[in-house]
């Protein structure tokens, strides 16, 4: 593939991106252009088209963030529904118990 010269290259960074790294020896220059990954040095007979969207690193930690802090709450959520069940649960035997001794020690006074 051939090399466009620098100038050109430059010109067609600033109308696209940012160049931030020229190479005269290779006679190309690197291009900010997102996530392409992409040289605009270098004339490619195919090119990709360019991603308007970038996401943005902060918004990424964000989310990340707070699907972190979802799951924690929903796990404490069940943990907490769970022991809740285990205590109503052992509750109803006790006071089914208490009932019987109860039971039991009206039928023996009588």
């Amino acid at each position: 593939m051939p090399y466009v010269d620098l100038s050109r290259c430059e010109e067609f960074c600033n109308s696209n991106g940012r160049c931030y790294q020229k190479n005269p020896a290779t006679r190309s220059c690197d291009c900010d252009l997102g996530f392409t990954g992409r040289t605009c040095g270098v004339i490619d007979p195919n090119p990709a088209p360019i991603s308007r969207f970038s996401p943005i690193p902060e918004v990424s930690a964000f989310i990340l963030a707070l699907s972190a802090v979802l799951f924690l709450i929903i796990t404490l959520v069940f943990c907490l529904q769970s022991c809740c069940i285990r205590y109503s649960k052992r509750k109803s035997v006790q006071d089914s118990s208490a009932r019987d001794i109860q039971m039991t020690t009206r039928m023996e006074t009588h």
